[in-house]
């Protein structure tokens, strides 16, 4: 199994949709009026829905009408990871990573391994750029950065 679509309620769906179409280059796949589809890969084998808050009908239950904070990551090729990194800098977006300092290089999670940086959308969902790094999960090494990681594994 794999996740196929997520949702997220947002204040301002013309602000949202700016940022994901934008900045995230997501492709509008269907517009419902108070709800927008956005295909996140070319594959279209993962997808993400906006909902204006207090306006978006649902065959799902009631309207949510609060913005719950959520947090997605979306996986990059490492090759460019940390040219999206650049990007989102360069759209005037703040980049941390897992310990909340500005970063360009992310920080790396050994267990997985995998390098990611985090940012958050106009409503304060905190998304994360995330690459798989080669290599074995280091369940015993804490986070770390990412020029860390690499000192701590060159030559392997």
């Amino acid at each position: 199994m794999r996740l196929f679509e997520q949702h997220l309620v947002v204040s301002d769906l013309e602000k949202s949709a700016a940022f994901y179409e934008g900045i995230l280059r997501f492709t509008l796949g269907f517009d419902a009026g108070n709800i927008r589809f956005y295909w996140i890969d070319p594959s279209r084998r993962s997808m993400l829905g906006l909902w204006q808050r207090g306006k978006a009908d649902s065959p799902f239950g009631p309207d949510p009408g609060e913005i719950i904070r959520q947090h997605l990551a979306f996986e990059v090729p490492a090759e460019q990871f940390e040219e999206r990194v650049k990007e989102l800098k360069n759209g005037g977006i703040e980049v941390v990573d897992f310990f909340g300092t500005p970063t360009e290089e992310g920080s790396v999670h050994p267990w997985v391994p995998a390098v990611s940086a985090y940012f958050s959308d106009p409503d304060g969902h905190v998304l994360e750029l995330l690459s798989i790094l080669p290599g074995p999960s280091r369940p015993d090494w804490e986070p770390m950065s990412g020029s860390e990681w690499r000192r701590r594994t060159a030559g392997e």
